[in-house]
């Protein structure tokens, strides 16, 4: 077994599930105030109708389809694939936050 899949055995999924939940929060409640303040658009096509419905319609939804898919994953678990994606699912999901982290500083800091 390689060094790597044994890494990854080892991780607590449990944490990185709760992690991208958490970011995903964070992220869906930026982005709602960028596009509040009109500093930003939605760029997916399928959030950006949802925004325009209504900014709760919108991260309720976001948090919702996130939930399921970590529910999903969570039942898959046991499985190295689901276990890879979970944590490809994290590195995404930091970026995004780090994303937003460099665009608070970029307009803090005109």
């Amino acid at each position: 077994m390689s060094k790597l899949r044994r890494f990854i055995e080892r991780i607590q999924i449990s944490s990185v599930l709760r992690l991208i939940f958490l970011l995903n929060i964070i992220d869906a409640l930026l982005t709602a105030v960028w596009i509040r303040s009109g500093i930003a658009n939605e760029a997916n096509p399928v959030m950006s109708y949802l925004i325009s419905q209504g900014i709760a319609t919108f991260v309720i939804t976001k948090v919702l389809c996130v939930l399921v898919a970590v529910t999903i994953l969570w039942n898959f678990r046991a499985l190295f694939f689901a276990r890879v994606v979970s944590i490809f699912a994290l590195v995404v999901m930091m970026a995004v936050i780090i994303y937003h982290a460099v665009g608070i500083h970029l307009v803090a800091n005109p």
